[in-house]
């Protein structure tokens, strides 16, 4: 027995025992943790690892083993994703391009990146030769290794550790872009341009065009447009054209000197967008057109349908071993070794295309809604599950709202019309049959502090709210002799009273009884709409206004508006840039805001724009939706779901509550621990010592008494939480 081991092991169990006894724990940092849908920009494969750049990271898949390796900003400090390109090369290095953002730390742009095996290396613009522009496009390779890729204007070559880089020269004061780049059986080079086809000799560019099209660039339209070219060992090119010109489209067979035209007048083809062209060892045409893939082998065209079920492929790539993968923009992969198919799936969330709105519940569970298929994407902080819609299918893209109110149950928006709550059991739709809501357009929802739901038609002039189980009809048209009115935003007073701001009537007070009207033309500084309002126990009644290029907070205590700073101007007069935020919460005397810049806090004389600069952010900086949760966590959506923690999960740690009678045993535990409780419990969730939110309760409801199962979880303590109306309970639990 390794017994200083035991001494030491024994030491720390103690102090964090009497940690724990002092009342304090210190967990887990404050900072960001990121999601977003997977997506896969394109794969490249050598040897026994497949590549795969997604539009967060790069992913080293062992195909012999399964395991996968992240590579991403958080250990490269490389931004990768952006729908760039990757290849692994003949050496098994791996090139990938980079997102081309400026870092204001450094002053540059990263826009090439190469591993080695153990390095990653980051390359600027001026790293890649004088002739560089932007824009990396594809890679390629000669029998020697040496590294070709395409950029904005021409090509760039890498061999023994030196870029060079050579630009197309114009054409009639034009200089093509360049669409792809590759070799022919000469190991030559070839470029495909918007304005036809190039050779490289090793001197000069030699400039081709396709049938129908003069030898330069003219300004009619009759571009010529190549958008990939590909070689048979033979010599024979093929080339796929994307322009949609009559006379320059299709793809296109060069064989002894003549061109042989397919399109949709010969061949299952479209007519144009032939966007991809890949040549396996059979000298099998593998054609990727209009987003589907086709087959061509001797003249014959065939469609897989296993291809098919990705959806629209975005990319398709052939390794060393002959093997063909496909890609289609998602989390899916397929493989074809000539003989099976076989897919391979890296989802890890069900997060929506786009988080347009996101709502919590007390048990730090989020629910997020966007551009989603037939479900809600929920996450309990531990696992995402996929929460399905009623009647909804999962071919047709729905556009969802969430909101939880202080009940923990669901309320959904579907394609602005259709109502649904969930209350973690059965789902209600709401509709003409059993509720007043008629053929109106809603855009949010919104849950006051006695938790009623409200939703605005937007121009119909019609508030309605749910309150119990009936639904109650407001109507503002007479009120504001207007009949036609456009709501902007709904935000309430203690006590539920309704603050509806509406275009061009400024701002009305509905106390469920009376109405008021206040026109304010303070309010509407800096000339703008009001996009959020919102209660603080800090600030009071606040309001966000936006003209679309800059932003204000503001405040009203029912007779005077406050500017937020002490400038007496918008929120950001003080600094040298104006922000546009789309919303914002509080948290204490802080204002998170979201927002073009991305999320934003202010905190009177501190203001803070995170980026993946400066921060564990991730994502192209642009967020849309805020909400906060009961432990005040802030979370911005978009196109990635950003979670952030301003302080330690767990802060202290309190002896059980004697009044409110909870019995845990047994303790420790090895299997089962029995929760007895003569009050209700709103949920429970369990911690390990650094915070780390191991389960919870969900949304279910909890009988008084129930058991919770440690039998899989490793040896050691525990912290688990037991919440009682506005108390919490936490409790050390030893697993054995």
């Amino acid at each position: 027995m390794n017994t200083p081991f035991l001494y030491a092991s024994n030491c720390l169990f103690i102090f964090l025992f009497l940690l724990l006894c002092s009342g304090k724990l210190f967990s887990n940092s404050p900072g960001w943790e990121s999601y977003s849908k997977e997506r896969i920009c394109e794969t490249s494969t050598f040897g026994s690892y497949t590549w795969i750049l997604t539009n967060q990271n790069v992913i080293r898949y062992n195909l012999n083993t399964r395991q996968k390796t992240i590579f991403d900003k958080n250990n490269t400090g490389i931004f990768f994703g952006c729908y760039g390109h990757i290849y692994a090369d003949h050496s098994g290095r791996v090139w990938v391009s980079c997102c081309n953002l400026l870092n204001p730390i450094t002053g540059q742009r990263v826009i090439l990146a190469m591993y080695d095996g153990s390095t990653w290396t980051s390359y600027t613009a001026s790293d890649l030769g004088a002739s560089f522009t932007s824009g990396i496009l594809n890679f390629t390779e000669d029998s020697s290794g040496k590294i070709y890729f395409g950029f904005g204007k021409g090509f760039t070559s890498y061999w023994n550790g030196i870029f060079e880089s050579r630009t197309i020269p114009p054409l009639i004061n034009y200089v093509p872009d360049v669409n792809s780049i590759t070799l022919d059986s000469l190991e030559e080079i070839w470029l495909a341009t918007d304005a036809g086809y190039f050779h490289f000799d090793g001197n000069q560019f030699l400039d081709f065009a396709l049938p129908g099209k003069s030898a330069f660039y003219d300004s009619l339209g009759n571009y010529g447009g190549v958008e990939s070219i590909a070689f048979e060992r033979n010599g024979t090119m093929w080339l796929g054209s994307t322009d949609q010109s009559r006379n320059c489209n299709g793809l296109y067979k060069y064989e002894n000197g003549n061109f042989t035209k397919f399109d949709s007048l010969n061949s299952p083809l479209a007519t144009w967008n032939v966007q991809q062209i890949k040549i396996d060892r059979n000298n099998v045409k593998w054609i990727r057109n209009n987003s589907k893939v086709y087959w061509h082998d001797n003249g014959s065209f065939a469609t897989f349908p296993v291809v098919d079920s990705l959806g629209s492929i975005s990319t398709i790539s052939i390794d060393s071993n002959d093997i063909k993968w496909f890609n289609a923009y998602s989390a899916e992969l397929v493989s074809f070794d000539n003989a099976h198919f076989k897919k391979l799936n890296f989802q890890t969330n069900t997060l929506p295309d786009y988080t347009q709105s996101i709502g919590t519940d007390t048990s730090g569970g989020i629910y997020c809604g966007g551009q989603t298929r037939e479900s809600i994407a929920h996450y309990d902080g531990s696992n995402w599950t996929s929460l399905p819609i009623p009647s909804h299918s999962s071919t047709l893209t729905q556009l969802s709202i969430v909101a939880v109110d202080r009940n923990n149950v669901l309320w959904v928006i579907c394609q602005e019309k259709e109502v649904h709550r969930y209350d973690g059991v059965n789902w209600t739709t709401f509709d003409s049959t059993n509720s007043p809501l008629g053929d109106c357009q809603f855009y949010s929802i919104y849950i006051d502090d006695l938790n009623r739901v409200w939703l605005s038609s937007f121009s119909e002039g019609l508030i309605y709210y749910y309150s119990g189980s009936t639904w109650h009809t407001y109507d503002l048209k007479p009120i504001l002799n207007d009949r036609t009115l456009n709501f902007q935003t709904i935000g309430f007073s203690p006590g539920g009273i309704g603050c509806i701001a509406v275009e061009d009537h400024g701002l009305i007070r509905y106390d469920g009884v009376n109405t008021t009207q206040f026109l304010l033309p303070a309010l509407m500084y800096p000339n703008g709409d009001i996009r959020k309002i919102q209660y603080s126990t800090t600030y009071g009644l606040m309001f966000l206004l936006s003209n679309g290029n800059y932003s204000a907070i503001k405040i009203f205590d029912g007779i005077t508006v406050t500017p937020l700073d002490d400038l007496n101007s918008h929120l950001y007069s003080n600094f040298a840039d104006y922000h546009t935020a789309y919303s914002f919460v509080t948290s204490d005397s802080a204002v998170w805001m979201a927002g073009a810049d991305g999320p934003m806090r202010w905190e009177g004389n501190i203001f803070t724009i995170f980026t993946q600069f400066n921060s564990d952010f991730y994502g192209y900086n642009a967020t849309s939706a805020i909400e906060k949760d009961e432990s005040g966590r802030i979370y911005f959506g978009g196109q990635y779901l950003n979670i952030y923690t301003s302080y330690s999960v767990i802060t202290s740690i309190q002896a059980p509550i004697s009044d409110d009678a909870i019995l845990t045993f047994p303790n420790p535990v090895t299997d089962w621990i029995s929760i007895q409780s003569e009050k209700p419990i709103a949920y429970w969730k369990l911690s390990d010592l650094s915070g780390r939110r191991i389960a919870n309760s969900g949304n279910s409801i909890l009988p008084s008494s129930f058991r919770i199962n440690f039998g899989n979880l490793i040896c050691g303590l525990y912290i688990l939480e037991l919440n009682i109306g506005e108390k919490s309970s936490f409790q050390k639990i030893i697993k054995e």
